[in-house]
């Protein structure tokens, strides 16, 4: 791929931004907020179509199957553009991506953590491997842009311990932390390897102990078409914990990865019957909506998240360049 077919991709994803930027929530009437909003994402896909790589700039990325650097995310509980990305183009090291990173938070008018908390990332990753560095989530209603830093913790690295964020058993891999620009706070992200009986018995329990865990549970289990404790055995999922304030109470994500369930139209089945009634998931609708079953891209990351009880939120991430690409075979 050269300098202009990468043009081209980096176009395609523009205006499929645009597209999902006018459904935006209580400001899509607002044509400058639709604009503002896709104009913060164009900012960030300018750093891919710059890359002195051209050949791989929209295929070099961890963030999606594909590998794409960009992908945009659905939520069953609003209509908020939102997007995850990769901070710079693939020329660039992995270890300078964490400080590139805060810089475009600046540019974006994002508030920054604090030069501690950044001191302590980039001594979690130094002398270590790492994939991919760092990413940046953009939310945006139409009006404010509201920024997620997430922090890529390697392998070998002895983690932070960030109090009342512990993890729910003993086999749980710290993966990365999330910081939330717009609140301060802290999210961290475990992956969880197959559990032990007591593990399992652990896990299970606690998310027993709560009504709105409890739903996240069931939820799980019928995206992964198995019993509770077989979903939490057999399947490769990951799971986060954060709270809003240090005294609240714990919110939890359980994640899997579509492949892992590899049934696109039962995900999209289960996220549109997901769907709230303050929403209309009308950009998910309208881009992929009516594609038949076979021809579905990678839901990527599927989330399930704890709100009020008996309110389970739902998230799929689709990379960009599928969408582009599907939207301009139809």
């Amino acid at each position: 791929m050269g300098q202009a077919a990468s043009k081209g991709v980096a176009e395609d994803v523009i205006q499929i931004a645009r597209a999902i930027a006018s459904h935006i929530g209580p400001h899509s009437s607002c044509r400058t907020g639709a604009d503002a909003a896709a104009g913060c994402v164009e900012h960030c896909i300018r750093l891919f179509d710059r890359s002195i790589w051209p050949a791989v700039a929209w295929r070099f990325s961890a963030l999606c199957a594909d590998g794409s650097p960009l992908l945009f995310d659905f939520s069953s509980a609003d209509d908020r553009l939102r997007c995850a990305c990769e901070v710079a183009a693939p020329e660039v090291a992995t270890h300078a991506r964490l400080d590139l990173a805060i810089d475009l938070i600046a540019e974006l008018g994002g508030a920054l953590p604090s030069g501690a908390l950044v001191r302590e990332w980039r001594s979690l990753q130094a002398k270590h491997t790492l994939r991919w560095g760092a990413w940046l989530g953009i939310r945006h209603d139409g009006a404010h842009a509201m920024l997620k830093l997430y922090v890529e913790v390697p392998r070998e690295a002895i983690p932070l311990s960030i109090p009342g964020l512990e993890a729910i058993v003993p086999s749980s891999r710290l993966l990365m932390i999330g910081y939330d620009c717009t609140r301060g706070s802290q999210e961290v992200y475990f992956r969880q390897p197959p559990m032990s009986e007591v593990e399992l018995d652990g896990f299970t329990a606690f998310m027993h102990a709560d009504s709105r865990r409890r739903c996240v549970l069931d939820e799980f289990a019928s995206l992964c078409g198995l019993p509770a404790w077989a979903a939490l055995r057999w399947t490769n999922y990951g799971y986060s914990i954060a709270r809003e304030t240090p005294a609240s109470d714990i919110l939890l994500s359980l994640f899997i990865r579509s492949r892992s369930i590899g049934d696109a139209s039962r995900i999209r089945r289960q996220f549109l019957n997901s769907v709230s009634r303050s929403t209309t998931t009308a950009a998910y609708r309208s881009l992929i909506g009516d594609v038949a079953d076979e021809d579905l891209p990678d839901h990527g990351m599927v989330s399930l998240i704890a709100r009020k009880p008996g309110e389970i939120e739902m998230r799929v991430g689709l990379s960009a360049t599928a969408l582009a690409r599907l939207c301009v075979t139809r």
